[in-house]
């Protein structure tokens, strides 16, 4: 049983803290995860399919003067929100579904491993390069009939992969260096979430 991704980012932001569908509608549409849908006609049904996979339990919320519903993992939800962030990353997700990816890192805290973050970005670092080198080769051998607009397409996209990757290399280079900052980090975000 595999979700969609808003279905797995709706099971991290629950994981995150306890939300009811109108705070997950909200900060759907109020962040960058509105990419993934901020209509209440895919939040609520989205919910409603991961509560009968038994990925989460729906919940009174108490401290409401409202009757509202909260939602919270299961262990289950727990397992398999687990899972999903820590899917390998291949050059076919990068090419794709880097939107998945990046959701995936945005969440990688959840993990509970500090290392985990370093480890998630020197992949995508990876993963990036081998694409980008790739779309290279492509440019070169293939290209040479495009039209201008096509060629200049082409070459945005590789400028851009090459810079994630640089960007990806770094960041997981600059925590390899500095452990006890990630695992600091780490730390305040579990602390936040308690």
């Amino acid at each position: 049983m595999r979700a969609s991704p808003l279905e797995y980012g709706l099971l991290a932001l629950i994981e995150h803290r306890r939300c009811s569908g109108y705070d997950l509608r909200k900060i759907l549409t109020e962040t960058p995860m509105r990419h993934y849908s901020d209509s209440p006609g895919s939040i609520y049904p989205a919910l409603r399919r991961i509560e009968r996979r038994g990925w989460i339990k729906s919940v009174a919320d108490r401290a409401s003067r409202r009757r509202r519903i909260a939602y919270r993992l299961t262990p289950n939800g727990s397992s398999e929100l687990k899972r999903w962030l820590s899917q390998p990353v291949d050059e076919e997700q990068i090419a794709y579904r880097l939107d998945q990816v990046m959701l995936r890192l945005s969440f990688n805290h959840l993990l509970g491993d500090p290392a985990s973050l370093r480890v998630f970005l020197a992949a995508i670092g990876r993963a990036t390069e081998d694409y980008a080198a790739r779309l290279k080769e492509f440019i070169r051998t293939a290209t040479a009939d495009y039209p201008a607009g096509a060629s200049l397409a082409l070459h945005a996209g590789l400028q851009n992969y090459q810079s994630l990757a640089r960007w990806a290399t770094n960041e997981s280079k600059k925590l390899q260096r500095d452990r006890g900052g990630a695992r600091s980090m780490a730390a305040k975000l579990r602390r936040r979430r308690s």
